[in-house]
């Protein structure tokens, strides 16, 4: 019987997404009825997210899970099903498929680019419509661990990503250093805030303008910086 640590790191004791609160029980209920998992769930709250995850993969570790399953509060519509495919794929790390909640709403399963000229990595969308496939970058949403892996990366396991606040790169860094394969779900479409798989093309198509426009605004902006001072 397989042993699964749910993990919730929370910036505060309020969901990020009210949702998420009133599915969360309902996702417990369905998987103590269906299946034979021993689960248990451990939420930190108010610390930082590379902090907070730190602390619920040393849970799972001491506490002898098989897996740890990190769930995000900003996210909602977990279903047990989901779970289910997860375990079923018997790898590593898994992650269910889910989009950004920024414009242009990128899928958060992307495969590896490139490079920038800074040398940052670049990535592009992982397309699949089904199956469960190797990515070089997965989401936290809804992602399924396996304790052992925290024994063959190194610590912190957790690490805030250079320019943003996710840790979700530089964790999927380490995976690949060490041999491990992410790989993600496709299944399945977890909602992330106001993105679904039902109203990602519509939700684009809306912001699409507002986008160019404030595009428009910041090269205008910048190039009136380069001329300050200029005497015409």
């Amino acid at each position: 019987m397989a042993r699964i640590l749910a993990g919730i790191a929370s910036r505060t004791p309020i969901p990020a997404d009210q949702r998420f609160a009133e599915s969360l029980p309902l996702f417990l209920l369905k998987v103590f009825e269906l299946f034979n998992f021993s689960f248990s769930v451990y939420q930190v709250v108010g610390k930082k997210l590379d902090d907070a995850q730190n602390e619920i993969a040393e849970v799972s570790v001491h506490g002898n899970f098989d897996y740890l399953l990190l769930l995000e509060d900003d996210h909602w519509g977990h279903k047990p099903e989901m779970l289910d495919a997860l375990v079923k794929a018997d790898v590593d790390v898994c992650s269910i498929l889910q989009y950004s909640r920024w414009y242009p709403y990128f899928r958060a399963c992307m495969l590896r680019d490139g490079n920038f000229k800074d040398g940052r990595p670049k990535f592009r969308e992982a397309l699949y419509t089904e199956g469960v496939h190797p990515c070089d970058l997965i989401p936290f949403g809804m992602c399924l661990i396996r304790t052992s892996v925290f024994e063959r990366i190194p610590k912190p396991w957790f690490r805030m990503n250079q320019k943003k606040g996710y840790t979700d790169q530089a964790f999927c860094s380490s995976l690949m250093e060490a041999g491990i394969q992410p790989m993600a779900c496709f299944d399945f479409t977890l909602p992330h805030r106001d993105i679904t798989a039902e109203n990602v093309l519509e939700k684009r198509r809306q912001n699409l303008y507002p986008f160019q426009q404030s595009r428009y605004r910041e090269k205008i902006s910048k190039k009136l910086g380069e001329l300050k001072g200029v005497r015409v």
